[in-house]
């Protein structure tokens, strides 16, 4: 830029300076000084004092049920907004079926339905994420049966066991004790004169 001196020798004033680049043909305003923006390119240094703190939260005794999911989506490093929503990423769909997973198992007395009104969801939807996240063992998982254990069942109800306890005991469903016990299936040949 020209510095030109005016008659008292000292520089001239910014009013000065912008008639001197009118007249040359510069139609340019005197540059404002740059501030300096501090930027962080990594996340805050206290992520993992958040993620303590959140952990602190789910460790507690008496939690409420939104704060407990609220701190396992700090954990996760989700927001909330993200586990609400309809789709999501792979990373946010697998933290979102562990946090119903956990919260499932913080809360058993909780059914299908409410944990369904936590996580925008339908029951059903609940009920596939936990037995996708159980490894695909939930309590209608087929237990291998065989004839011995069929006549043990047969022998436990003959001495007078209840059959939900039988059912229980094996891990099957009431409905196939009963089918079992009435020789509807593992059919045991029955001597001739003896009524079934």
């Amino acid at each position: 830029m020209n510095m030109h001196i005016t008659e008292a020798g000292s520089l001239p004033t910014q009013a000065q300076i912008i008639a001197i680049n009118m007249r040359l043909g510069k139609n340019a305003k005197p540059e404002k000084p740059t501030k300096h923006k501090l930027l962080w390119i990594r996340p805050e240094p206290i992520e993992h004092v958040k993620a303590w703190e959140a952990w602190k939260v789910t460790q507690s005794g008496h939690v409420l049920p939104m704060e407990y999911i609220k701190a396992l989506c700090v954990i996760h490093g989700v927001t909330l907004e993200q586990i609400h929503h309809k789709k999501g990423r792979r990373h946010v769909v697998s933290a979102r079926d562990e946090i119903i997973q956990s919260t499932s198992a913080r809360f058993p007395n909780f059914s299908s339905t409410k944990l369904g009104q936590l996580f925008k969801r339908d029951h059903t939807s609940i009920l596939y994420c936990l037995w996708k996240v159980r490894g695909k063992t939930c309590c209608y998982k087929k237990k291998s049966l065989t004839m011995e254990k069929a006549i043990e069942i047969r022998r436990r109800w003959a001495a007078g066991e209840m059959g939900k306890d039988i059912a229980k005991a094996f891990g099957i469903s009431s409905g196939s004790v009963s089918s079992i016990i009435h020789n509807k299936r593992w059919r045991v040949e029955q001597p001739a004169g003896v009524a079934a």
